[in-house]
């Protein structure tokens, strides 16, 4: 049997994201796969404050804060690759988030309007991070009455909101025709996303919402994923 398959569920690590360094953050979380420029932006609008920065070695991210109808709600730009997200969401899950939101852009398989928003229901396991938080098995289904919920409170504002189901693969450039065939049937809309790989690790409620385009392939999360 491969090593990977080999799930241990040990709650114990070798490294902890939990550090006792002091942090608080919201229960409620935005884990937005957007550039740094958008972010910053939004919280400035919002008169959000830095509550504290996770460096890696060839970035930083911002843990920000901001207050919404009173309520207190965090924001952190999540990076790309299911490795370095995880490992971002581990340590905002370590000190204090409980319901997270993943938002960005995507592609598509067929033909779609743009700017409609994509709320993941299940998906297709095709890269490895997930691996190492579930036992082997070829899809999970995430949260329904999360989903529901996310779900609901986009068309309440307006705006035009499906379900979907994705395909994660961590490599960009070998998505081969065969593997395509093989694949999406029932799996037919196309999405790159960075919580595919992080959902399964989640023990809290974790929903991911994409304004897709047609416009095709963007990079913008922890695995590449094919949405239907």
């Amino acid at each position: 049997m491969l090593e990977l398959l080999n799930f241990d569920d040990s709650p114990h690590a070798v490294i902890d994201p939990f550090r006792d360094e002091g942090y608080v953050f919201p229960e409620r979380m935005l884990f937005a796969f957007v550039d740094a420029t958008r972010i910053d932006e939004f919280c400035r609008a919002h008169h959000g404050r830095v509550l504290a920065t996770f460096e890696t070695i060839s970035n930083v991210f911002h843990v920000q804060q901001v207050i919404v109808d009173g309520e207190p709600v965090g924001i952190c730009r999540a990076p790309l690759g299911a490795p370095a997200a995880t490992q971002l969401l581990e340590f905002l899950i370590a000190y204090g988030a409980r319901r997270i939101i993943a938002t960005g852009s995507c592609g598509v398989l067929n033909d779609q309007a743009e700017n409609e928003f994509l709320v993941v229901q299940r998906a297709l396991r095709d890269e490895g991070t997930s691996f190492h938080y579930l036992p082997a098995a070829d899809s999970i289904t995430l949260d329904a009455d999360f989903a529901m919920q996310v779900k609901a409170t986009i068309e309440s504002q307006g705006n035009a909101a499906k379900f979907v189901n994705t395909w994660t693969t961590d490599a960009f450039f070998r998505e081969t025709a065969a593997k395509g065939h093989r694949k999406t049937p029932g799996w037919l809309h196309r999405r790159r996303n960075g919580m595919r790989g992080t959902s399964s690790m989640c023990p809290i409620p974790a929903g991911t919402v994409r304004p897709n385009s047609v416009y095709g392939r963007f990079p913008c999360g922890s695995a590449w994923s094919r949405c239907s």
